[in-house]
Formats: C-alpha cells, structure tokens, sequence
C-alpha cells in the first residue's frame, strides 16, 4: 500500500502542536513499520526532520508554501501551489490512499485530484468539532464543509462519542452531509505503558495537579479549575497549567488577581520527550472542557500510570470510569472543588486508579494493534473500488 499523510504542521519538529498532529505521525510509522511506502506531507521540513522520519521508514515531504498567509491573495497563490504539487507527489509515487483531517485546503486539493485522478481514496479524520466552532462564526463554510464530508471516501471517527457529536452538529447548523463509508478507530498512545519511577501520593509534601491543554476560545475550560482552587484551602496543592494558546494571558491575570502566584504555574508547550518527565512528577492529571474529541494528553497520561480526573463529558466519560481508571466530575467549579477534596482526603485510591488506567490502555489503546483495524479499512477501500 502506498499511503500519503498530510499535516499542515510538521510532527517532527519542536513547535507547538495537538493530538492530530502525533496521531498522523503515530500512523505513519506503523504503517511504514508493517511494510507500506508511506510519506508525510507537513510544513517547513529541515533536513534534520527527515533524518528523523527515515530512522521509521517515513518520507517526509516539505509542502512548499509563500510566506504571507494572512494575506488573501498569497493565501490563495498558496493554495494554488499545494495543489500543483501535491497532484505530483500523489501521480509520481502511485499514492493510493491519502489520510487528512478537516483542513479546507487539504480538502479541496485531494477531491479536485481524485476527480481527475481516480486511482486513490481520500480518508478524512474526524477528531474533535473545530470545524463546527469555525461554521458558527462563519455560516458559509458549514455548507463548504458539508460538501467536503460528503465527497471523501471514508471518515475516520476517531471515537463513538465524536461521531455522535459530529452529527449533533450536523443538526445544529441545518446540514445532512451525505456521509458514504465511516469506521471507528484511533492509533493509540505513542507512550509505551509504564512509568520510569514508581507512582508516589505526595511529591516533597505537595500535591501536584496539572492540565495539559491549548488556552482555546471555545472547548478547554481552564477557568474552572482557577476558581475550583480558589475554595481549596488545601496549602498542599500546586497547580501547573502546561500549553500555549490565545487565553493563556487572560488566565495569567485571572491567576494574579486572585492571588493564587504561589499556587499556579504556567509552563510552555512541550514535546513529549520532555512532557512525560514532568507528568511523573505529577500527582493528578485535570481536564477541563466542554467537550473533547478524545484527549491525546489524556490517553498518553493513562500510560503513564498518572491518574485523570476530567469533564464528566462525552467522549471522556465513554472510557473512563469513575473510581476505576480514572476519575469524573461535573463542570462547574464548586463540583471540581469538593471531587479535590475527596481525592487529597483519600489518596490511596489514586495507587488503584494508576494501575487500572495502565491496564486499560494497554488493552485498547495499543498502536500496534490499532494500526490493523486502519489496514483492514484502507485496503476494502483501495481493492473494492478497483474490482
């Protein structure tokens, strides 16, 4: 098989970037792991990045772009030129199946080739409802976008509870995308499961929380937990909010004019070579948000054995148990208070909490195994359709 990825931002470099952006890295190398040709279409490529790439089989491709995005008219030579190329790329190496998400550009170049070039499918994935977030300040592109989930040859839900969303806001914003092949998966963790120091209740006297998550406009709820941790008057407790994001200043006033600075940390987005170090240090894992495709940083922190304490929100409450591999509370901020205090009150629970969520990852989230199910779909749509 013979599979192109695209992602406008490069998993291989250091800069910021989400769940998406390590999913497509994560397929990639299993896929090339299994014996594929697989290449990676992703912004500012160094040489440096592709060395790293080729040591998993990975060809990593620069998408060649104009700098001055914000500019229309260099948006759309842009848009003009990834399309030229990527039509090159896909008839040079014999793609027969390119893997995206729900970028307009991406989209719109892959359909226009496969109108023309019939020989590879187009596989959308689906991880969270950004799209719907853009539809909403932007009524026009719910219709674009309708049309674009209609005309890909499968999505890829990365989750039951995000295909069900995803049709709530179908409903929402009046569309019906006529929708041909869908299936169910997701990669997986590329954390393997366990921890390199052993699980510990208190780290020198305190209790560390952290959220690992972008300070968006819309979703992640970072606020909650501020004003949670301004009724705890646990001294134990330590807060580290980790990520970048346009409400990251906001939250930082927020945290001055509480005067909670002795309490509340704010570190920089990490790659997670140097994250996973930091969460073992970590006593618990919070997730604040209103909803949520599935949580990268949620999953990776099951595998460490770091005990997750999140949204009582769908898809999160799908897979993770109250009590059992993880903890779950409503949001608002007096709920997230008293569910702290349970926890600090009764902290050995957390020792049962860790290895439950290990468990649970190794069984369903393992990439190895994950990455058959997306083999089995990719080759029913490559060989059905040239049958």
């Amino acid at each position: 098989m013979r599979l192109l990825i695209v992602s406008k931002i490069n998993p291989y470099c250091d800069k910021q970037q989400g769940g998406a952006e390590s999913s497509l890295k994560l397929i990639a190398e299993k896929f090339a792991q299994k014996g594929h040709l697989v290449y990676l279409a992703a912004n500012n490529v160094k040489e440096t990045h592709r060395l790293i790439a080729r040591k998993s089989n990975v060809r990593l491709l620069n998408w060649p772009r104009v700098p001055g995005s914000r500019i229309r008219l260099i948006r759309r030579l842009n848009i003009f030129l990834f399309r030229i190329w990527i039509s090159q790329v896909i008839s040079r190496s014999r793609i027969d199946l390119a893997y995206c998400f729900y970028q307009i550009e991406v989209l719109q170049s892959l359909i226009s080739i496969r109108s023309v070039n019939h020989r590879f499918r187009v596989v959308m994935r689906m991880a969270g409802l950004y799209w719907h977030e853009q539809s909403k300040t932007n009524p026009a592109l719910s219709n674009e976008y309708s049309d674009y989930f209609s005309r890909v040859d499968s999505i890829n839900y990365i989750s039951e509870g995000v295909k069900s969303l995803s049709h709530r806001a179908f409903k929402e914003l009046g569309i019906n995308p006529n929708i041909k092949n869908f299936f169910i998966a997701d990669i997986g963790s590329s954390k393997a499961v366990g921890r390199d120091s052993q699980y510990m209740l208190q780290n020198n006297g305190k209790f560390n929380l952290c959220i690992v998550a972008r300070f968006s406009h819309y979703q992640k709820r970072q606020d909650i937990l501020i004003d949670a941790l301004v009724e705890l008057s646990d001294p134990r407790l330590r807060l580290h909010f980790i990520g970048e994001g346009p409400l990251r200043n906001r939250m930082q006033e927020k945290v001055k004019a509480l005067d909670l600075e002795d309490k509340v940390f704010f570190l920089p987005f990490m790659d997670q070579g140097k994250l996973w170090p930091v969460l073992e240090n970590m006593q618990l894992m919070c997730h604040c948000t209103e909803y949520e495709g599935l949580g990268k940083s949620i999953i990776e922190a099951m595998a460490l054995g770091l005990p997750v304490l999140a949204s009582d929100v769908s898809p999160l409450n799908l897979f993770i148990k109250d009590g059992e591999n993880g903890l779950l509370v409503k949001n608002d901020p007096s709920r997230w208070c008293e569910k702290i205090k349970c926890i600090t009150k009764k902290p050995h629970q957390l020792m049962t909490i860790s290895s439950n969520s290990m468990e649970f990852i190794t069984e369903n989230f393992n990439p190895d195994k994950n990455v058959l199910i997306y083999e089995r779909h990719f080759r029913q749509l490559i060989y059905k359709e040239r049958m």
